[in-house]
């Protein structure tokens, strides 16, 4: 896919009244549905790509993050220089299509947005469930400010995955969560004693 610097443009300056994320009560979750959804409408107007919320969409949002970087990343003398993306840019890309590839596995995961503190930063998460969460925001700033040597697709493929498994255990009972995790549990200490076991082996 190739688009024009103009394109690329355009659609950050459509985002100029976007406001960054508050954990308000109630506010996370639907602003994260609105802001996903004008990026849903400015990609298809400024770059007609139509971003679906099934595999072929996250494919579609991979090739737009390449082709948006592609088009902004500085030339050669620039980089030498140190010139990158702007941080500005990155955030309006985070807020927006962040915020729709989040929602795409909000959807199949049936998890739930949440502030945490990491790195000394405050973060949106995704809790897909009460011990797994994924951060499609920061990841899709990534693509955008790095090209495809960070693509959103390889990040997907294992996403997805953890995604589907959430909603099963989410749709639990919470006696079938408490024995689905005795199970995990049970499970995880066999690979551990495993592990020792052939560590014994190997100093033998």
């Amino acid at each position: 896919m190739k688009i024009a610097v103009e394109q690329v443009e355009d659609f950050l300056a459509s985002f100029d009244d976007l406001r960054n994320l508050t954990d308000e009560p109630g506010a996370l979750a639907s602003n994260i549905q609105k802001y996903a959804e004008r990026g849903r409408a400015e990609a298809r107007r400024c770059f007609e790509v139509e971003l679906t919320t099934d595999d072929d969409g996250v494919k579609a949002l991979d090739d737009l993050l390449t082709a948006m970087h592609e088009a902004l990343r500085p030339g050669m003398v620039g980089r030498l220089r140190g010139e990158r993306i702007s941080i500005d840019s990155m955030s309006r890309v985070a807020l927006t299509l962040g915020c729709f590839y989040g929602e795409v596995l909000r959807e199949q995961s049936q998890g739930k947005w949440k502030f945490v503190e990491w790195q000394g930063k405050r973060i949106v998460t995704l809790a897909l469930t009460a011990r797994a969460s994924v951060t499609p925001l920061e990841k899709v700033a990534k693509h955008f400010m790095n090209g495809a040597d960070d693509s959103l697709w390889k990040f997907h493929a294992f996403n997805r995955v953890l995604a589907r498994t959430a909603r099963k255990v989410n749709s639990m009972s919470p006696e079938e969560r408490v024995a689905f995790q005795a199970k995990l549990d049970a499970a995880k200490e066999e690979r551990k004693q495993k592990r020792r076991e052939q560590g014994k082996l190997q100093l033998d």
